[in-house]
């Protein structure tokens, strides 16, 4: 292959990565075995050192709960955090050894103690909410929720029902994109990047454990805590905001009827869980719905309410039930 093949396979792998999210291991390695293809590990401005440095980073994260997968990619953080350094790229090859460090300790800490959470189905099989997004049915929801089952079903506000199939996740931020049967005239829009304000007020609508409360939607209400996550994770928000297991994959709402996050009930439990020992009290979080956006499908309108109550009825309206077995 021509070397001028390699900087436009480098450029073609930053556009799907911009459509399926940055977050994505594969994606973020295949770009990095373009760049040292192109270059060799001889190579050494930044932006490769930043492509290597990402690509494993993911890797690490996606490895965390996993002491085989772990022992695995060793050798290959070990080689990458040794070019790093002997490049005098000390920075990144020190924050990517904490990050596999990090992953080993969130590793065996699970492995001691996990937190025991009310069962989301009684079946067996995984619940949660989702939200349409566009007029065609296209659903939003965690990756939890969804990955690793068969079949997949998403229940409207009105009771219908319709088989769904994953078009698009990412398990590193924990959304998944759903294409259903629906047609869905009622859907909500994501809010402009960075509407997230410290103390402001958000609710949620879902479906949280519908075996005990029955399956009518639930709306609950808090305010934002903090604009980061565990760890200072800036992909997520803290919020006051009750959370049950069910309400996983459902909308967080400004009172403009907004969607400024998807809420996480589960994943962000179980780390909580395993860095601290014990299960967080009135905290919980949401993935903000910018680090979201390059997996939803851009909707060229939509609507924004002037108060809080119309904003809580489109929402109601635009939620749904998703169940997988």
């Amino acid at each position: 292959m021509l070397e001028k093949d390699w900087d436009s396979c480098i450029e073609r792998i930053g556009r799907v990565q911009q459509i399926a999210g940055t977050n994505d291991r594969w994606i973020a390695n295949v770009r990095n075995n373009c760049n040292a293809a192109k270059g060799g590990w001889g190579v050494k401005d930044y932006s490769d050192a930043q492509l290597a440095y990402t690509a494993v980073k993911f890797t690490i994260q996606e490895a965390i709960g996993s002491e085989v997968f772990l022992s695995e990619i060793q050798a290959e953080v070990i080689k990458i955090v040794d070019w790093l350094r002997s490049n005098n790229f000390s920075r990144l090859a020190s924050q990517l050894q904490n990050e596999f460090t990090q992953a080993e300790i969130e590793t065996a800490q699970l492995k001691t103690a996990q937190p025991v959470l009310p069962p989301s189905s009684s079946n067996g099989g995984s619940s949660g909410t989702c939200f349409f997004v566009d007029g065609f049915g296209t659903a939003v929801t965690n990756s939890h929720v969804v990955e690793g089952h068969a079949n997949i079903e998403v229940i409207a506000p009105n009771g219908s029902k319709s088989s769904a199939t994953i078009i698009k996740a990412s398990s590193v931020l924990d959304v998944a994109v759903l294409a259903t049967g629906h047609l869905t005239p009622q859907f909500l829009i994501l809010a402009e990047n960075g509407a997230s304000v410290l103390g402001q007020d958000v609710f949620t609508i879902g479906y949280p454990v519908t075996n005990i409360l029955g399956d009518n939607a639930k709306y609950s209400e808090g305010t934002i805590s903090a604009l980061s996550g565990l760890n200072n994770d800036d992909s997520w928000i803290q919020i006051s905001t009750p959370i049950q297991p069910g309400n996983s994959g459902g909308p967080l709402v400004n009172e403009s009827g907004q969607v400024i996050g998807i809420v996480t009930a589960t994943a962000a439990v179980e780390r909580f869980f395993a860095i601290t020992g014990s299960l967080p009290q009135n905290i919980n979080w949401a993935i903000k719905a910018e680090y979201a956006r390059a997996l939803i499908p851009e909707t060229s309108s939509g609507k924004k309410f002037g108060n809080k109550q119309d904003a809580i009825s489109h929402t109601e309206k635009s939620v749904c039930r998703v169940v997988a077995n």
